[in-house]
């Protein structure tokens, strides 16, 4: 995860143009954006600042903060906000709390709207569903976001296919080896999974639960997995 700090000025603006996973949102005294999740972008567009991250996010903003919220593709939890909320497309729960300033919820909540505190409310939901804010370009940025994950899914594959090799070839060298009428067995301390040396990602273990879940590996042919990716024994 990463953080990224921006100074906003008077009367700042921001779009949260996409997210895929969830949306936690809060005011604070200082006059700075603060930024937190995994692959960040963050670019300023008409005197506004437009935001998208392919996982989860966290925003600290200031409190008269003007947000127009178009696509979120988790849950969206707001709170301490005074300025203006648009909001267009949420897949999950909308949790609002201690908002001023008048929210629109103008397309789809997927899951619950849980309100407290918030004084001006107005909801326009499309009967279809996607609210009229859900623009041709937004889509293209969701199915873009989608097709990384699925490469990402595809590179974590690759790097499991070739620790299994690791390990079938591992436990070829630990194997029991007969000459003759003696039995050597043969475990060199150096024989090590290499190559994987770098920490486990959230696609791998995605990867290897499914494995398990489909029955294609067992629970320790699992473990084994995870520990030749962190370059294991």
């Amino acid at each position: 995860m990463t953080t990224q700090t921006l100074s906003l000025g008077s009367n700042p603006v921001l779009e949260i143009e996409q997210v895929s996973g969830d949306v936690i949102m809060e005011g604070w005294e200082r006059t700075e954006l603060q930024a937190q999740g995994d692959n960040i972008q963050i670019e300023p567009s008409d005197g506004s600042l437009n935001i998208s991250c392919d996982g989860d996010l966290k925003l600290s903003m200031p409190h008269d903060t003007k947000l127009t919220i178009s696509y979120v593709g988790g849950d969206l939890k707001a709170e301490n906000l005074d300025g203006p909320m648009n909001v267009s497309f949420v897949g999950g729960d909308a949790i609002l709390r201690n908002l001023k300033g008048q929210v629109s919820l103008n397309g789809m909540v997927g899951g619950e709207a849980k309100l407290e505190n918030v004084n001006q409310v107005s909801m326009h939901t499309n009967k279809n569903g996607a609210g009229p804010d859900i623009s041709d370009h937004i889509r293209r940025k969701v199915e873009q976001a989608t097709r990384r994950a699925e490469q990402k899914m595809r590179r974590a594959e690759s790097k499991i296919k070739i620790a299994e090799h690791k390990l079938h070839r591992h436990a070829q060298i630990r194997a029991n080896i007969d000459v003759g009428r003696w039995k050597w067995n043969v475990t060199p301390g150096s024989v090590k999974p290499s190559g994987v040396n770098e920490p486990v990602s959230d696609e791998e273990r995605m990867t290897i639960l499914k494995m398990l879940q489909e029955k294609k590996i067992s629970s320790e042919q699992a473990d084994k997995l995870l520990t030749a990716l962190e370059g294991g024994e």
